[in-house]
């Protein structure tokens, strides 16, 4: 029984890891492009703290040093967020090369479980970080406004996930 608690949860930690990577990743190929100069011409595209950047542009009118602060963020995290995107996708190659029927397929999924663990923390750490860098450039009621935005966004996740599980 402890075995099979170990493989369920290295499962589950395989598809929450494949869920981040997935919600982080995106259209992130297109690392070094922005938003505004990658001609797609709409929300949606480019990596994920553009499309945020595009989104606080739009919703809290921020000035044009505002702007400027909030593309200088995004800069410094672009490199780091490129290598946690590179490290999820080596961990789903290895999680998909795994042979269910090997003597070592335990250990092996304790491995990948613990990485998927710990890019998940890296992941959260750096969001924080650039969550507060960002609050840290705006007006009190810029902040309030973007918790607002957040709260709704939250919001339509988990309505989504409801009704993700009620259709299962």
């Amino acid at each position: 029984m402890k075995n099979r608690n170990k493989i369920i949860a290295g499962l589950v930690a395989l598809m929450v890891g494949s869920g981040l990577a997935i919600a982080g990743s995106g259209s992130c190929d297109q690392q070094g492009t922005s938003h505004w100069g990658s001609g797609h011409g709409g929300h949606g595209h480019g990596p994920m703290l553009e499309r945020m950047l595009h989104k606080l542009d739009h919703r809290l009118d921020l000035s044009a040093q505002q702007r400027a602060s909030l593309e200088s963020i995004l800069e410094q995290n672009r490199e780091l967020l490129s290598e946690n995107r590179q490290q999820r996708r080596e961990i789903r190659r290895d999680s998909m090369r795994l042979d269910p029927s090997s003597a070592a397929y335990d250990a092996q999924t304790d491995e990948i479980a613990n990485r998927v663990g710990e890019m998940a923390r890296e992941q959260a750490l750096l969001m924080a970080s650039v969550y507060k860098q960002v609050s840290e450039v705006l007006t009190e009621a810029q902040r309030e406004e973007m918790r607002a935005l957040m709260e709704r966004r939250m919001e339509k996740m988990e309505k989504r996930m409801q009704h993700g599980q009620q259709s299962s």
